[in-house]
């Protein structure tokens, strides 16, 4: 009798999927996210080699990014990379070196940017590491600030660190050298967070004194020609001095400044504006500057940062070009989609995006599209009968009735000192939740008119987040601030129409979304210190905590999406320096499992689904679900069975292909069914086979355009699995 043995028990082959080798396109054993190409981000500093590399940060994760073509393409870091939000960049002298804070460390790379080392600082201990938001470089001299009130000095290209302590827990929120790096000057503040003092590190005698220039100030600057040349500038304007920090200070505009200080040449750039002649005469850049790198080799380069990402001039600023390409770092607020699903527009850091081909493999987006001079944009909504009808929320609420090509602002929302966070409608009727600056009171506001006008509706007394609509016309609303703890003042609400009731479950919480599916409402948030996830299946009557079903009671819930007609939900949770990650749950929310881990300092800020689409701080991405597929063997067949790979739920009734490769040819041919080709309760398919020799055989899998939205359109295939006859 013959024998035979399985010599190869197979686990799974993924599904061929395209993608990028980056730190921002990942795939895992459970999901695989894939961004769309929008390009930009808040660029938070810049710096330029001597070779005429580029480099810029954003505040959004692994916000680092370089290039060697003036800007015309951006890189960022190579795959595996993970060091947070960057918050402050320096070049170094040595080939293609430079340093960055990410999150609260230090990182360096010596390969022009695609790979950085974390530094260990002082302490020799990397997960001690605490640095601030600020970083300097000068004269082969590295200075890191430390949140204690000290800061780290490296005399040998971050090799080694002693620390120096300013003052005792003093925080710093600039810091520049001098071109020979033997002195730094260091903007910091103790209690009161807008008076800064000017200190002055001395590095050859380790020593940190004060000048006692005190002010409303938030840049130092130094002339990389002239040593005794120093400007502090900030809120209460500009002061400078020719003769060192212990000499006069003197006057150089009254005007607020909002952005870094450098030198070129005669000129001194302070922010939006620069000056030729020491402060008689302003002129304003046509950009709102935050940052400002200048070639070291060709002083007519020069490279500025936005809101929305750097711009170029190659001829000392007359002229300016956006350059943003390949920099994935626009943070993404709010997502709407037309009922035709081509026409997405989201509510952006900087502005709002558009795509009217979302659909196509690759869309493209037309951003930043800025109403009436809103840049920072919390919401969007899209009438589902009219794409071309759209509602935005900053500060005041904006529509538009062509598409975006003219905006006007809303009445009855004007001279607000808040924010606008959700679009929501109900027919005819349009809601819109507000929350004032001070996270202390907010509104609901509705509309009959399209969102020409707005009246408030009488409470909340509290900032409202999200807005649902229950299928009894009835609202619930998401409410609460982070940092406001009064119980009256967070949770959810209902209101009938008449009265709002504050519901008696998460009342600890500042809730952030809220989700209806028919008549069950999910609705997550932030709690001190643990955030919930809670459930009501009956439109409000009553309420059930569901946070220990899987997910963690430390989660920080930000928001909720919903397949159609099914029990499929997900959450989102994420904080600052910690990662973000996405749940899922098939059964309503009795069990949770994790679909996909992010990235540090990745918050996702809104999800939806038309296949899952986030939105986080590195753009929009898609989120596919993986299906697992395991194919065995026993005497008389093998057994074939597809399961979903986070929640290891059985996918039913679906049609698995087996099969078989040509020993002669190496091809595979597919073997023929004799009972069934669709998976059973089980989520299996018993296929007989003939045992005559060695065989390798193959289990595949073609989602089907239902199931596409979920798991992709890509084949899945099992390992070979190898059977061989003795």
């Amino acid at each position: 009798m013959k024998k035979f043995f399985v010599a190869l028990l197979l686990t799974i082959s993924w599904p061929v999927v395209s993608l990028a080798e980056d730190a921002f396109n990942l795939e895992s054993n459970t999901a695989v996210r894939t961004g769309y190409e929008l390009f930009g981000g808040y660029v938070t500093d810049l710096g330029i080699d001597d070779a005429g590399r580029m480099y810029a940060s954003t505040l959004s994760a692994n916000g680092i990014f370089s290039s060697t073509d003036s800007a015309a393409t951006w890189f960022g870091p190579a795959a595996g990379t993970d060091i947070g939000k960057v918050n402050a960049l320096v070049v170094a002298d040595e080939p293609n070196a430079a340093y960055v804070i990410g999150g609260i460390s230090l990182y360096k790379t010596t390969d022009g940017g695609s790979t950085w080392i974390e530094l260990a600082g002082s302490s020799g201990d990397v997960n001690a590491n605490d640095f601030n938001l600020a970083l300097a470089y000068a004269g082969g001299v590295v200075v890191a600030p430390v949140r204690d009130g000290s800061v780290d000095v490296s005399t040998d290209e971050g090799a080694s660190f002693t620390n120096i302590t300013i003052a005792p827990d003093v925080f710093t929120s600039s810091i520049i050298g001098n071109a020979a790096g033997s002195k730094f000057y260091i903007l910091a503040n103790g209690t009161d967070a807008e008076i800064k003092t000017l200190y002055v590190l001395d590095v050859a005698n380790g020593t940190i004194t004060s000048t006692n220039q005190s002010g409303n100030y938030a840049w130092v600057g130094v002339n990389p020609t002239d040593a005794n040349m120093i400007v502090i500038a900030g809120t209460d304007g500009a002061l400078y001095t020719t003769t060192g920090e212990t000499g006069t200070w003197q006057n150089l505009t009254a005007e607020s400044v909002t952005g870094e200080i450098h030198f070129v040449g005669d000129r001194i750039y302070l922010g939006d504006n620069y000056t030729d002649d020491l402060g008689a005469n302003l002129t304003t850049l046509p950009i709102h500057a935050n940052q400002l790198a200048v070639d070291p080799n060709a002083a007519e380069t020069i490279l500025i940062g936005s809101s929305t990402g750097p711009y170029l001039s190659l001829d000392g600023g007359d002229t300016w070009e956006n350059r943003t390409t390949g920099i994935v770092g626009v943070t993404v607020n709010d997502i709407a989609q037309s009922d035709n699903k081509k026409t997405v527009w989201l509510a952006a850091q900087g502005g709002l995006a558009h795509s009217t081909n979302f659909l196509s493999a690759e869309p493209t987006w037309e951003y930043p599209i800025i109403p009436n001079n809103a840049t920072d944009i919390g919401c969007v909504w899209v009438n589902p009968d009219n794409k071309d009808h759209v509602i935005a929320g900053a500060g005041t609420l904006y529509y538009t009735t062509d598409g975006g090509s003219t905006w006007l602002e809303a009445s009855g929302v004007n001279g607000l000192t808040g924010s606008f966070n959700d679009v929501a409608h109900d027919g005819d009727t349009v809601y819109a939740a507000y929350s004032d600056q001070s996270g202390e009171v907010g509104a609901v506001y509705v509309s009959t008119d399209s969102g020409v006008s707005w009246t408030s509706l009488a409470g909340p007394v509290a900032p409202v987040n999200e807005i649902g609509i229950l299928n009894n016309g009835n609202l619930v609303v998401a409410v609460g601030h982070e940092f406001n703890e009064t119980v009256t003042q967070r949770g959810l609400f209902i209101y009938d129409g008449t009265t709002w009731t504050q519901q008696d479950i998460a009342t600890d919480q500042a809730m952030t979304s809220v989700l209806v599916v028919e008549e069950t409402i999910y609705a997550a948030g932030i709690g001190n210190p643990f955030g919930k996830v809670v459930r009501s299946t009956d439109n409000g009557v009553t309420w059930e905590d569901i946070t220990d079903n899987g997910v963690p009671n430390d989660g920080y819930f930000q928001s909720l999406a919903a397949e159609p007609s099914t029990d499929t939900v997900y959450v989102a949770t994420g904080r600052p320096a910690a990662t973000g990650y996405v749940y899922k749950t098939t059964d309503a929310g009795d069990n949770w499992s994790l679909l996909y881990t992010g990235l540090v300092d990745e918050e996702f800020n809104a999800m939806l689904f038309d296949g899952l689409t986030t939105g986080t701080s590195v753009g929009i991405q898609s989120l596919q679900s993986k299906a697992k597929l395991t194919l065995r063997s026993s005497k008389t067949a093998v057994t074939i069975q597809l399961k979903d790979a986070a929640t290891k739920d059985v996918l039913k009734n679906r049609t698995i292909k087996l099969y078989k490769k040509n020993s002669k040819h190496g091809t595979w041919q597919r073997v023929q069914f004799v009972h069934t080709k669709r998976t059973n309760t089980h989520g299996k398919v018993n296929i007989n086979i003939t045992r005559n020799k060695t065989s390798y055989y193959q289990a595949r899998w073609t989602p089907s355009t239902k199931d596409s939205a979920t798991y992709g359109a890509a084949a899945y295939r099992s390992d070979q699995l190898k059977i061989k006859i003795k």
